[in-house]
């Protein structure tokens, strides 16, 4: 279930991004602000506010930020979870950089982690979202 609401929370980001909208609303979860907080850290959106139960999502319009949403691939599906080892997560992020796994976000016993936090904390997990094609190839091959 956790999947199901980040993965609705990201698309409508990317959509609203995309279109170039200054705003977009999505559910409130505890996931999506999780999610919302890693987003704004690594700025891809400008900020976000919680208003009568839903997020309001304020989006720069740069577009830096627009091609980094744009990239961000669905891993894990309700259909198909993608659980990786701390050992795959250590591999990836040595190979790749900081740079591409910053957006690449891992869900621990400890909540939604990038891979640098999980592998910094010793965490495996659900792969909820990648940065790029090259992520998943990567786990892939690590597995």
């Amino acid at each position: 279930m956790a999947s199901i609401t980040s993965i609705k929370a990201i698309t409508n980001i990317r959509n609203a991004a995309l279109a170039k909208l200054g705003h977009t609303v999505v559910g409130y979860s505890i996931i999506n602000i999780r999610v919302l907080d890693i987003l704004n850290k690594e700025n891809i959106i400008q900020g976000f506010q919680i208003k009568d139960g839903k997020i309001i999502v304020s989006l720069l319009n740069s577009e830096i930020a627009r091609q980094k949403l744009k990239n961000i691939i669905v891993v894990s599906k309700p259909s198909k979870q993608v659980y990786v080892k701390l050992r795959v997560l250590k591999k990836v992020h040595m190979k790749l950089g900081s740079s591409i796994n910053c957006l690449t976000l891992v869900s621990t016993s400890l909540g939604i982690k990038t891979i640098e936090e999980a592998v910094r904390e010793g965490l495996g997990g659900e792969m909820l979202f990648a940065a790029s094609s090259f992520v998943t190839e990567a786990v892939a091959l690590a597995n």
